[in-house]
């Protein structure tokens, strides 16, 4: 636990230290010739946190859920996975050339972090935020955990650049290189269409509130059908699955309530996303761009999703966890806004400042008595791989 906790905050507070370097400076420079031209995303101070976080996973010994399946598949030469073509050739590759496992994880690493991260290269402001939240929200777990999908999630984050500048040549092929990854990205193809004329879907704020509260009632509804959804859901696992996750009636019942809980984490993020919700409108008028309103419409499709579908259910929130990562990055986008409104009303931003550091505080805590908390066979705890050895 006190390894955990010293190698987690290392990470965290180096790639903060280094994101803050880099959002201290101009995202756009002049040329000679007079031009304004968007700043370079190659610098050490990007690149330097994006680096460390490959190597403190490549690293690492069981940590994620999934991590010893890939490590057996990987040192015994046997397929993991569904036989997606691009990770498929790369395992193949670092296999066949002997590279050691810690390489290979530390690859994986690097490639999520840096599309992730890359992202974002044309507003570094928010990195600091974004390293914050991924930490402190639990996100880099998932990234560890569906190794595959997570790769396919980073991949596809970056393309969405693509619907922005309308483009979807360049966001369809970013989405094949994700379906290439995991075969449930081919669900992403549909949002191009859906969203680059920038159409905001999500303005009336009673209207997201009642949506809010009818993800809650459908999943009463859905447990209290459970007599007769488990068959076919059973079906459902046995085509998306492979029968890798095995339901009966008493483990899916266990498994949902397990994850709901009524912990105060849970509690929190229900209140944190709520009050998001309320503060859409003005969010929406701070960043007033295209970008925010993609990150905001899947943000509120991931926060309705969750609510009805737990993650503990794992085969059924599968096509849902592309938008999960999106509370992360909306929380990221809401505390720099709290932090740099201003306005007329000095009572309001006040009250934005307090719930900033509420916010900060509330995550921080959340964080490390999680790690204290949990269970040593949680896969939470960080281990060195060379202390297995």
């Amino acid at each position: 636990m006190v390894q955990s906790i010293i190698v987690y905050s290392f990470l965290f507070v180096f790639m903060l230290i280094c994101f803050t370097i880099a959002a201290q400076k101009k995202s756009y420079v002049q040329t000679a010739a007079g031009n304004i031209k968007m700043r370079s995303f190659w610098h050490i101070e990007l690149l330097l946190p994006i680096l460390a976080f490959a190597v403190i996973f490549g690293l690492r010994f069981d940590v994620g859920t999934d991590y010893l399946s890939y490590l057996n598949g990987y040192i015994g030469q046997f397929a993991v996975g569904k036989g997606e073509v691009l990770f498929t050739g790369f395992t193949h590759l670092f296999q066949n050339i002997g590279v050691h496992y810690t390489i290979y994880f530390g690859v994986i690493a690097l490639i999520q972090a840096f599309f992730f991260f890359y992202a974002f290269k044309r507003e570094q402001f928010i990195l600091p935020f974004l390293v914050f939240f991924l930490f402190m929200n639990g996100s880099y777990m998932f990234w560890m955990n569906g190794v595959r999908q997570a790769i396919a999630l980073c991949i596809w984050v970056y393309a969405l650049n693509y619907i922005e500048k309308r483009d979807p040549w360049k966001y369809f092929l970013w989405c094949l290189v994700a379906i290439g990854f995991h075969w449930s990205a081919i669900e992403l193809l549909i949002f191009y269409p859906l969203l680059r004329k920038g159409k905001d879907y999500f303005t009336n704020i009673s209207l997201q509130l009642a949506l809010l509260v009818a993800a809650f009632v459908i999943q009463q509804i859905f447990m209290s059908l459970m007599d007769y959804l488990v068959p076919l859901l059973q079906f459902y696992q046995s085509i998306i699955a492979e029968n890798q996750y095995s339901y009966s009636l008493e483990s899916l019942s266990h498994n949902l309530g397990e994850i709901q809980g009524s912990g105060l984490g849970y509690l929190f993020r229900i209140l944190l996303n709520a009050t998001i919700v309320l503060y859409s409108k003005k969010l929406k008028e701070f960043y007033n761009n295209k970008w925010f309103t993609i990150v905001y419409f899947f943000f509120f499709i991931g926060v309705i999703t969750l609510y009805i579908f737990p993650t503990g259910a794992i085969v059924l929130t599968r096509p849902f966890r592309y938008f999960y990562l999106f509370q992360t990055i909306m929380y990221a986008y809401f505390a720099y806004y709290l932090l740099k409104s201003r306005g007329s009303n000095k009572n309001m931003v006040l009250i934005n400042r307090a719930i900033f550091c509420g916010l900060i505080i509330a995550f921080l805590g959340i964080f490390y008595l999680n790690l204290i908390t949990t269970s040593p066979d949680s896969h939470l705890w960080y281990q060195f791989y060379f202390q297995m050895t």
